[in-house]
This record gives C-alpha cells, sequence and structure tokens, in this order.
C-alpha cells in the first residue's frame, strides 16, 4: 500500500498578525496621537498631540523626534515607559497609523 503525501500546512497570515500590525511601506508617512502625564505634560506644554512620522517609524524614533521638537521634554521621556494601544512596549517597537503612544512617567510616594 502507498503512504500519500501529508497535506500541505498553511499559516493562518491574519491570526499572526493582526490589522494593528499593518505597517505602512517605507517612504510614506503616518499620523500617531501622543498622551503625556504628569510632569511630562507640563513639560511638553501639552496632553496630546497628533505627530506626523515616517513610515516604519519605532517609539525610539518617536521620543528622539519629540525630544528635538520640544526642547524641555529632553531627559524626560527616556525616564518614562511607553505604551501603544494601552499596551507597555519596549522602545524598538515600530508604530502603525493610527496607534495611540502613552509617556507614562515613574511614579513615587505614598504612606507607609
Amino acid at each position: 500500500m502507498r503512504e500519500s503525501a501529508p497535506a500541505p500546512f498553511f499559516f493562518n497570515l491574519d491570526a499572526l498578525f493582526p490589522a494593528s500590525y499593518n505597517l505602512p511601506p517605507e517612504g510614506s508617512c503616518m499620523k500617531v496621537r501622543v498622551l503625556f502625564f504628569a510632569s511630562v505634560a507640563d513639560a511638553a506644554g501639552t496632553r496630546s498631540l497628533n505627530v506626523e512620522l515616517d513610515g516604519r517609524a519605532t517609539v525610539a524614533e518617536l521620543r528622539r523626534k519629540l525630544e528635538q521638537e520640544r526642547p524641555k521634554l529632553a531627559g524626560k521621556l527616556g525616564k518614562c515607559a511607553a505604551a501603544v494601544n494601552t499596551e507597555v512596549v519596549a522602545a524598538a517597537r515600530e508604530l502603525a497609523e493610527g496607534d495611540e503612544v502613552a509617556f507614562l512617567p515613574p511614579v513615587s510616594g505614598g504612606t507607609n
């Protein structure tokens, strides 16, 4: 009796790469919304901004752009955690059109 070949295996790319990971092609532009809190909002002079970035920008690149455009943020954003669409992420995370990026300053205080 002859064995049949195994059935081909196909990946469901939509499951592996949800729509939030559909990145724009290189050379294009995208807009993201940036949120600031506490002393970082004071340094930025606002609680939110809409920022235009190159097509495949990362959180680190957004951070650099903001520090260049708003010198009072220099040194502050590096101490903040970054959250993209409510998920804390690494600086290397690539951004997509319409993402919401929040810079969360460290928190201290409380009572004993």
